[in-house]
């Protein structure tokens, strides 16, 4: 009987222990998590130096939330800056986070990215958006069950590995300018319920497409053959196609009853960049937030 009891009380003391400490995700944590300046932290991972900004809405209690991932020699700040996401999905509630990779030696970079599948890491930048994610849930009280992730270029492509490894973080991921590495495509899952956003130019030399050829001389797959892919192993069918913008095409991807939950855009003349309405007649970020309502 009094060991029982001594079994009840520890466990009584973890779980209070727990609470106190914000323990309640599961899975890898952040470490020496420390405000340097304004809204930018520094952290660890495995022993890898990282830093996030989070810009958080006026409720943050089970507020959405959507991390950003840069492009390869780019930062978390000058990211929020040149993208100027903050601007609309503050002010939809939303709370967002955006992350700086690291130096991925083992592919021979010198500048701060995310190994998106291609080479073997010599870091886990998987386990570090996730644990950021465990992190930024406990610390602000987010939803768990609404967190998001888009990223551009060497970010985007990190978000179609992220929607293939971390389906039990993020509900949806977005890619703008980026594509599926062979590495992932040969080893992909047959399911897979993650909802996928991919905004492409249409002149954008860094990701394979069928309809002007690219993808018949390219080392990955074509955007158009990922996108069947996501779609199909979603259990989703080809539900819509129309124009927006000016000359800029949509495709939406559904099942009866259900919202869309794969959708490709097409950017008419656009090289690799982030669209915006000046330049493209198109917005990228509210094409993000449009589509991430999915899940409201």
């Amino acid at each position: 009987m009094k060991k029982i009891i001594y079994l009840t009380l520890m466990l009584i003391g973890l779980m209070a222990a727990c609470i106190l400490t914000g323990c309640s995700s599961s899975g890898p944590k952040l470490e020496n998590v420390e405000l340097d300046k304004g809204n930018k932290y520094n952290c660890t991972f495995e022993d890898v130096k990282h830093d996030f900004v989070i810009s958080l809405p006026e409720q943050t209690k089970n507020a959405p939330l959507i991390v950003m991932l840069h492009g390869a020699s780019d930062s978390a700040e000058n990211f929020r800056l040149t993208s100027r996401f903050d601007e609309d999905a503050l002010p939809k509630g939303y709370a967002v986070c955006y992350a700086t990779g690291t130096v991925n030696v083992k592919a021979g970079r010198s500048e701060k990215s995310w190994n998106y599948g291609r080479m073997d890491p010599d870091y886990n930048d998987v386990g570090f958006i996730k644990a950021l994610v465990n992190y930024l849930v406990d610390e602000y009280s987010l939803d768990e069950d609404r967190v998001f992730c888009a990223g551009f270029s060497n970010g985007g492509f990190m978000n179609f590995r992220l929607a293939l490894e971390a389906q039990d973080t993020f509900q949806a991921c977005v890619s703008v300018g980026g594509d599926l590495c062979k590495t992932l495509w040969n080893k992909k899952p047959e399911k897979n319920d993650v909802g996928m956003l991919a905004i492409i130019g249409e002149i954008d030399e860094s990701v394979p497409k069928n309809f002007d050829g690219t993808a018949k001389t390219a080392l990955d797959p074509a955007i158009e053959d990922v996108l069947d892919y996501m779609a199909s192993s979603n259990g989703l069918e080809l539900q819509s196609e129309a124009e927006i913008g000016e000359g800029s095409t949509i495709r939406k991807y559904g099942a009866d009853g259900d919202e869309d939950m794969v959708w490709g855009v097409v950017v008419k003349g656009a090289k690799h960049g982030w669209p915006t309405e000046e330049l493209n007649k198109i917005s990228a970020n509210k094409l993000i937030l449009d589509f991430f309502e999915n899940w409201k």
